[in-house]
């Protein structure tokens, strides 16, 4: 069926906008749903709620040249068995790239908050050379360490205590 063209290439094609009281679809332009969307769910509960049924939900973006395969782009996803108390919460960036935070963000802004680059190292800064830019606070009943380092083994090298002593050995 084919409705604004005498050629349909499917069961049913629209040329033009398709409106209704939930819908506005207007081919390559400016598409939206009134309400919340569900994928996997029909009782969504936000304005984009997705579900599996089992297994693992995800919400996955590529680029034009990242590729579109299970091993491409960057992944948020929900994994685990059993139920939603059992599953961790994943991100996943496939494309070798560094993983940027940003706070109050504006165009042209260069320098990201947190970053985690491609190889693992974690870069915490501020944006201003003055202040502390990492702060670890224990709670007022903490009894473990605020921060420890580690060798493979799990034995600590050195430490600081919430009472701020701590030891630090030379490796």
């Amino acid at each position: 069926i084919g409705i604004g063209t005498s050629a349909p290439k499917t069961k049913l094609e629209v040329m033009g906008t398709i409106s209704g009281a939930l819908l506005t679809q207007n081919g390559a332009g400016n598409n939206y749903f009134r309400g919340n969307v569900g994928i996997g769910s029909g009782t969504p509960v936000s304005q984009l709620h997705i579900a599996a049924g089992s297994g693992q939900s995800e919400f996955r973006m590529t680029g034009q040249s990242s590729g579109d395969t299970t091993t491409d782009g960057f992944l948020i996803a929900l994994s685990g068995a059993g139920s939603p108390n059992n599953m961790n919460a994943e991100i996943v960036q496939y494309e070798s790239r560094d993983i940027n935070f940003y706070t109050s963000y504006t165009a042209g802004a260069t320098s990201p908050r947190l970053v985690i680059d491609e190889n693992g190292a974690v870069t915490i800064a501020n944006g201003t050379s003055s202040a502390i830019p990492l702060t670890v606070k224990g709670v007022a009943s903490q009894s473990a360490n605020l921060q420890e380092w580690q060798n493979s083994a799990g034995s600590a090298l050195s430490f600081i205590t919430p009472s701020g002593s701590g030891s630090f050995k030379s490796i």
